[in-house]
């Protein structure tokens, strides 16, 4: 009940206890802290699939795994990706002809 009504929580926990002091749980870190995102995949313009990735992943390297994608290829057979708009942890966008 502290993290959802601190002030009332603890005067109730005054009347009723002998004034223990009663803390805030601690924060772990590494639960904070995702090392695989799902980028949104588009092909001109339009949302085609997701692929989860690492966060570090370069522009390349990500247009070589959706190539790889068995979903994504039906859209890029007979392609050629004239354009690619990459942002970082969030989406891709490739432009083709």
């Amino acid at each position: 009940m502290i993290p959802i009504t601190p002030h009332l929580a603890s005067e109730c926990l005054n009347e009723i206890s002998d004034n223990k002091n009663y803390t805030w749980p601690t924060i772990n870190d590494k639960y904070l802290h995702n090392k695989i995102f799902d980028i949104v995949v588009q092909i001109n313009g339009k949302k085609r699939g997701l692929i989860s990735t690492d966060k570090s992943i370069e522009e390349k390297n990500l247009i070589e795994e959706i190539k790889k994608t068995k979903e994504l290829q039906k859209f890029l057979i007979g392609a050629d990706i004239i354009k690619s708009i990459f942002i970082k942890d969030k989406l891709i966008n490739l432009i083709t002809k």
